[in-house]
C-alpha cells in the first residue's frame, strides 16, 4: 500500500529515502533529522516499511499526515527482507536530481547536510556521490563523536572501489548522497533481491564507485546506533549463519559484475568463520565456538582457547576484564 497526499513534492531537488522495520522507537528521530534540514532546494522522503508488527507503521501515519506535501509511505503487505524493502524504497522516488539514505534506527545530526553534499556535487562535476563520517550512539544513549582529524585531516578524500571491496572504510546509508540518474542506470536492483543482499549500503557505495568518483567529506552529518538487536546485528546464531551465505551469494555475484575486484571462495568462507566464531565468544556459545574453531585457518590464541571449556570460559573472563566483551 502506497500512502500519498495530492499535495506530495513529486519532483523535488533531493528524494531522500528511509527503510525501516520494527522500529517503532527510533523511526521518530529518523524522520525528524530530515524535517530539521535547512536547505534552498525542495526534498521529499519517502519511506518504506517492511511490513512492522511493533507499531511503527502508526508512527509512520501520524507523519505523513502531520507532512503531506513532503511525506510519502510505502507500507508492504508482507515482509521481503531488507533488500527487498530498500528496493522498493528507490523504486517509490519520484524525480529528484539527487538522492540521500538513511536507515530507520540512525539519524542525520547536522542540519546542513544535505546543503553542504548538494552543494559539494554541484561544485565537483565528475564526482557520482559525497559521504561523511558519522558519530555513534549507544542503547544508554551515550554518543561517540567520530575522530575526524585522526582519521584523515580536513580535506575530501576518494574512496575508491577497491578500498569499499576491502572494507576499510566505515560504510552507512546514513551519510550517502547520489546522483540520482547514475544511481538509477547502474544499481542492480533485481540482484539485489534475487540474491537476498543482508545489506544494502555497501554493495550501493560499491556500484557507484565502480562507475564514477566518490569522495568523502571531513565531517560527521549523522548518528549510527549501536548496540541494539536489529538484521544487520543479529543476538540468534542461526540468524547470524543465515546472514552469513548470504553475504556469501552477494560476494560472489558482485565479483562476477566488477571480475577486476579480487575474491576468493576460501578466504570469504575463513572470514565468516572468524565472524561467527567472535560472535560465540562474546555470546558464550562453547560449544559453536569449538566448531568454529576447528574450522578456522588461522590458528591464533583466541582460536586455540576454544578448543576446551576451561579455557573459553578463562579467555572470556579475561576478556571481560579488559573491558573487550560487554
Amino acid at each position: 500500500m502506497i500512502i500519498r497526499s495530492e499535495k506530495y513534492i513529486t519532483n523535488p531537488t533531493v528524494a531522500c529515502s528511509i527503510i525501516v522495520y520494527n522500529q517503532k522507537d527510533y523511526i521518530g528521530r529518523c524522520i525528524e533529522g530530515m524535517l530539521e534540514q535547512k536547505c534552498d532546494f525542495t526534498f521529499n522522503i519517502v519511506i518504506s516499511d517492511d511490513c512492522s508488527t511493533d507499531g511503527t507503521q502508526e508512527v509512520l501515519k501520524d507523519y505523513q499526515a502531520r507532512y503531506p506535501e513532503i511525506i510519502k509511505l510505502v507500507l508492504n503487505e508482507r515482509n521481503g527482507g531488507i533488500a527487498s524493502n530498500w528496493v522498493n524504497c528507490c523504486k517509490a522516488m519520484e524525480g529528484g536530481e539527487f538522492i540521500a539514505f538513511c536507515d530507520g534506527d540512525d539519524y542525520w545530526s547536522l542540519p546542513q547536510k544535505l546543503q553542504l553534499q548538494y552543494d559539494y556535487l554541484r561544485s565537483h562535476p565528475d564526482c557520482v556521490g559525497v559521504t561523511t563520517d558519522c558519530d555513534s550512539i549507544d542503547e544508554n544513549g551515550v554518543v561517540r563523536h567520530a575522530a575526524i582529524e585522526d582519521a584523515g585531516g580536513s580535506q575530501p578524500t576518494v574512496l575508491t572501489q577497491i578500498q569499499v571491496w576491502e572494507d576499510s572504510v566505515h560504510v552507512n546509508p546514513g551519510g550517502m548522497f547520489f546522483r540520482k540518474e547514475p544511481f538509477d542506470r547502474y544499481m542492480p536492483f533485481d540482484a539485489f533481491v534475487e540474491y537476498d543482499f543482508p545489506f544494502q549500503d555497501w554493495p550501493a557505495l560499491l556500484v557507484m564507485a565502480g562507475h564514477g568518483v566518490v569522495h568523502k567529506l571531513p565531517i560527521s552529518s549523522y548518528t549510527y546506533r549501536i548496540g541494539h538487536v536489529s538484521d544487520s546485528h543479529p543476538d540468534d546464531i542461526a540468524k547470524l549463519e543465515r546472514r552469513m551465505k548470504r553475504g556469501e551469494k552477494m560476494y560472489w555475484y558482485l565479483h562476477t559484475l566488477f571480475p577486476a575486484l579480487p575474491y576468493s571462495e576460501d578466504d570469504y568462507k575463513n572470514y565468516i568463520t572468524d565472524i561467527m566464531l567472535k560472535f560465540c565468544i562474546k555470546s558464550g556459545d562453547y560449544r559453536n565456538a569449538k566448531r568454529y574453531a576447528r574450522l578456522s585457518k588461522h590458528k591464533s590464541f583466541r582460536v586455540l582457547c576454544c578448543y576446551s571449556y576451561a579455557s573459553f570460559h578463562m579467555f572470556r573472563a579475561v576478556k571481560k576484564m579488559v573491558g573487550i566483551i560487554r
